[in-house]
């Protein structure tokens, strides 16, 4: 390529860049991701402090507990983040160039999402519209005359559905805290890894095959469920280029990469919170009584059989209706055909899939078996770029969503954000349907004489995906025309602040006292320290334990089911204590837990969390029982 002509190559796609870029922007602003003016920091700052936090060399947030809020976690002397390491890394260049400003310590953190955001979409507009579907209506024998032709509607379908997936949008029209962007970085990950497979189908290289191993490895720190993702992207990479008949070693390099970072986060997750396999969902801290007793005391959706369960599941991805009224139906039964009858809560705070998205997704999939069959019958004599990218996204959406599915079969909660986790596996079945026209080979369609199928194709779909975007329903709480859901740099650096003082712990808690007075947000809750009673769940800061001793003692407000001392149980950590003694005080009893096994758990400021209920009786009501003190030393 010479000097003019890659000087040509470089203005046409730098302004090609920009439109994405300025509309990527428009977009964030539309759905209130960006305020206005001077608005581009979010309200969570857990990952702002945690960059920061990286940038320092350390892992924790803060080493006092009284920087604790909202659904952080506490571990060996450290407040920890449970949304991952990836997106703050990813921040990392960013804040490195803001802190060459004077005065400016942090990158705007919503404009680097739409700078990610526009690079994605330009990712796909180079791969799908560019390079890999140019050559797929070259083999169709679509003319290259650079006049219209009905075909590539298809190819511009598919693009739009890739970057304006209805339900991504939905959930870009939430007020986007930490929960919100950790799934679209996802998404725009799992989207990534997708189109690199396109484009080494189109292209094939070794150094490509690396990358989406780098990839494949990055996105378990945004969310562990990229894992799957990520697992499918490397598997079929591997299977394109093993036909070059690769030396042992550089499949073992590239497979290594991937292997290392997994190891990687397996180790920061040891020293975040004390287990390998620990995300940190088993130790954060919240008003979520009930979540938090699913994921550290048992749920009774553990016991659904695989057909309730995976009915369940399905009637969550595709038959709910509307966002609930939040919090109040998280709980409730009959809110979709197929519900379990076993407790599971379900929160559904946006619209996601419905019954449309199912049909299209299943005839995507037949469309990949019925291409790999015809494929295998014609012994490859009669394959095309067309059959080769019409398996690939359909066998890579197939098992990434069944992967999926199996993952959440008997989660102990499901929320509409959960459910995203699927967008990437469904669009690429969906998308299988647009490359229909162009799998048999040589297939020369006429403009004028097919073209009115296509264009019925392209206004069907057309229609689908505007009622599909029209019928996006954001629950009211979680909207951000309701919500103060961006923050100027000044207010983001306030609320970022972390070394607040907290007061010593006392050796006991007792009625009365309210736990609030050492200055640690969310210590005492689930407990009524006015009369004693308890939520199913109770968490307590307590410091260098020796024994742990509760006095507890009937509640007067009419048996349900009796207090039922035998199932208190207690955790100081990930770590369960036993019981070394059991007697009764009056009404009630007197119950002793023994000490920490772990070392780490018995030095320094722990959480312990307190059961009162059997698991079998969760979403039943609150304990008959009253806690009037809580010893440790």
């Amino acid at each position: 390529m010479n000097l003019k002509r890659a000087d040509t190559y470089i203005r046409s796609n730098g302004d090609v860049f920009l439109v994405i870029l300025a509309s990527c922007f428009l977009f964030c602003s539309i759905t209130g991701i960006i305020g206005v003016l001077g608005d581009w920091y979010s309200p969570y700052t857990h990952y702002l402090n945690q960059t920061k936090a990286l940038l320092r060399g350390e892992l924790a947030l803060s080493d006092s507990p009284g920087d604790m809020q909202y659904d952080l976690a506490w571990y060996d002397g450290g407040l920890h983040q449970v949304w991952g390491l990836g997106v703050p890394a990813i921040r990392l260049p960013f804040y490195l160039v803001a802190r060459t400003v004077p005065g400016q310590d942090a990158f705007p953190d919503r404009l680097i999402f739409c700078l990610i955001l526009a690079v994605a979409v330009f990712i796909a507009y180079r791969i799908l519209l560019v390079r890999c579907f140019s050559r797929l209506e070259r083999d169709a024998g679509v003319p290259s005359t650079g006049k219209w032709h009905p075909l590539r509607l298809l190819t511009v379908s598919l693009f739009v559905l890739f970057v304006a997936f209805p339900p991504v949008v939905a959930l870009c029209l939430t007020w986007f805290n930490v929960y919100e962007e950790a799934v679209a970085y996802e998404y725009l990950l799992s989207i990534c890894l997708l189109l690199g497979l396109f484009h080494l189908l189109e292209r094939p290289s070794y150094s490509l095959f690396v990358f989406l191993c780098v990839l494949a490895g990055i996105g378990p720190f945004i969310r562990p469920t990229a894992v799957f993702y990520g697992a499918v992207t490397v598997a079929m990479a591997w299977c394109i280029v093993r036909g070059w008949k690769l030396k042992w070693w550089r499949s073992v390099l590239a497979f290594s990469i991937p292997l290392a970072m997994v190891l990687l986060l397996l180790f920061t997750n040891e020293i975040r919170f004390g287990d390998p396999l620990e995300f940190g969902h088993s130790l954060n801290v919240h008003p979520g009584i009930i979540p938090m007793f699913s994921t550290r005391m048992g749920h009774p959706f553990q016991a659904a059989s695989f057909i309730d369960a995976a009915g369940d599941l399905f009637g969550s991805l595709f038959l709910f209706g509307h966002p609930d009224h939040w919090p109040k139906t998280w709980y409730l039964r009959d809110l979709f055909p197929w519900q379990s009858r076993l407790f599971r809560w379900h929160g559904f705070y946006f619209t996601t899939y419905d019954l449309t998205y199912f049909m299209l997704l299943t005839l995507g999939w037949l469309f990949t078996i019925a291409a790999g069959i015809t494929h295998w019958r014609k012994s490859r004599s009669h394959s095309s770029s067309a059959f080769s990218l019409c398996i690939c996204t359909g066998l890579w959406s197939f098992l990434s969503f069944t992967a999926l599915f199996f993952f959440y079969l008997r989660t102990p909660g499901i929320t509409s954000r959960y459910l995203i986790d699927f967008a990437p596996a469904v669009v690429a079945g969906i998308g299988c349907l647009f490359v229909c026209p162009l799998l048999v080979p040589q297939y020369k369609i006429d403009r004028h004489r097919n073209g009115r199928a296509i264009f019925l194709m392209f206004f069907v779909f057309g229609i689908w995906f505007l009622g599909e975007l029209l019928a996006i329903d954001v629950h009211r709480f979680y909207s951000s025309r309701h919500n103060r859901n961006a923050f100027t740099a000044a207010e983001a650096s306030n609320a970022a602040k972390t070394g607040r003082p907290f007061y010593e712990l006392p050796r006991k808690y007792l009625q009365g006292v309210d736990p609030a007075r050492h200055a640690i947000q969310h210590n005492g809750e689930g407990w009524n320290w006015r009369n004693g009673t308890v939520e199913p769940l109770a968490v307590f800061f307590i410091s260098d334990p020796a024994f742990l001793r509760l006095h507890v003692s009937p509640w007067g407000r009419g048996e349900r089911y009796g207090p039922r001392y035998d199932a208190i149980r207690a955790k100081v950590g990930l770590e369960w204590l036993e019981v070394i003694s059991d007697r009764p005080e009056g009404k009630g009893r007197v119950i002793t837990f023994g000490a920490p096994v772990d070392p780490d758990y018995r030095h320094g400021i722990q959480v312990v969390f307190l059961g009162f209920i059997d698991k079998d009786l969760l979403g039943t009501g609150d304990p008959d029982m009253k806690l009037t003190r809580l010893e440790w030393r």
